[in-house]
């Protein structure tokens, strides 16, 4: 008897855990980041999209923009073709030493692109470290097309203002894009510039 209640608590148990493993976000769809954490925290997945969802949009809160919380979706329709991610998630410049191996803090300055995703890449994640979240990594995704990129032009811009804790706390991507990473100025990166996906 006692064997056939171990063997019911082991298959509850892996049924649990399977479930986190597959669920990164909150209900709605969002992750937190902040210094060296993130919520919701299950699986150690937490920094980023569930598998297949891409970040729109961004916030923060807590001194200088400490906690930085992003929407995840799925990935829009681009001029009529649905789009989807492929590949596995990676931190863009990790093994470069001379891009900081993808850390970008405001000693970079608004312009630095460490941590911001190649063009036919889309952000799903972000790793934050040091105090406030001073120094940032973005995790990419390589994002496909049905039918392919041909007849449109798809480029990768920064936004021309900045969000912190103080208003404006928020950037969203325009319908149909996508976030591509960030970069900061102010002590504590404390003014987040965000870059995203422009298509034409």
């Amino acid at each position: 008897m006692k064997m056939h209640y171990l063997a019911i608590a082991a298959a509850s148990l892996a049924t649990v855990l399977a479930g986190s493993a597959m669920a990164s976000e909150f209900d709605d769809a969002a992750i937190v980041v902040s210094d060296g954490w993130c919520a919701p925290y299950n699986d150690g997945n937490c920094f980023k999209c569930n598998s297949g969802h891409l970040i729109t949009n961004a916030t923060c809160t807590g001194s200088y923009c400490d906690n930085m919380r992003y929407q995840c979706a799925v990935p829009p329709a681009v001029s009529g073709q649905a789009t989807s991610l492929s590949g596995y998630p990676f931190t863009i410049n990790e093994f470069d030493s001379t891009q900081g191996y993808g850390w970008t803090s405001d000693e970079q300055g608004a312009n630095s692109t460490r941590a911001v995703c190649p063009v036919g890449y889309a952000m799903v994640g972000m790793t934050s470290s040091n105090s406030n979240s001073d120094n940032l990594r973005t995790i990419c995704q390589q994002i496909d097309r049905t039918g392919g990129w041909g007849g449109v032009t798809v480029t990768r811009s920064r936004a021309g203002s900045s969000i912190s804790e103080e208003a404006p706390h928020t950037f969203f991507a325009a319908p149909g894009t996508w976030l591509m990473g960030a970069s900061c100025t102010g002590s504590f990166c404390d003014n987040m510039y965000y870059w995203y996906v422009s298509i034409s």
